[in-house]
C-alpha cells in the first residue's frame, strides 16, 4: 500500500518539476519578446522621420515647388 502511494507521489513530483521547467522556459521566451518589442518601440520613438510636405494636383500628380528665398 505504501509503495503504491510513494510511486504516485514520485510521479506527481516529476510531473510538477517538468511543468515548472516548462513554465520557466515560457517565461524566458515571453521576457525576450517583451524586451525586443520594448527596444523596437524606443528606437522608433527616438528616430522619428522628418515630415515631408508636397503639393499635388486634384488627380494626385506631384507639383514641383520652388522656394522664394535661399534661407
Amino acid at each position: 500500500m505504501a509503495s503504491v502511494y510513494l510511486k504516485k507521489l514520485a510521479n506527481s513530483v516529476e510531473f510538477h518539476r517538468k511543468s515548472y521547467v516548462g513554465l520557466l522556459y515560457l517565461a524566458a521566451l515571453l521576457a525576450t519578446i517583451i524586451l525586443a518589442l520594448s527596444c523596437t518601440a524606443i528606437y522608433r520613438h527616438l528616430n522619428i522621420p522628418a515630415q515631408e510636405y508636397f503639393a499635388t494636383t486634384v488627380d494626385g500628380k506631384v507639383i514641383k515647388l520652388n522656394p522664394h528665398s535661399n534661407s
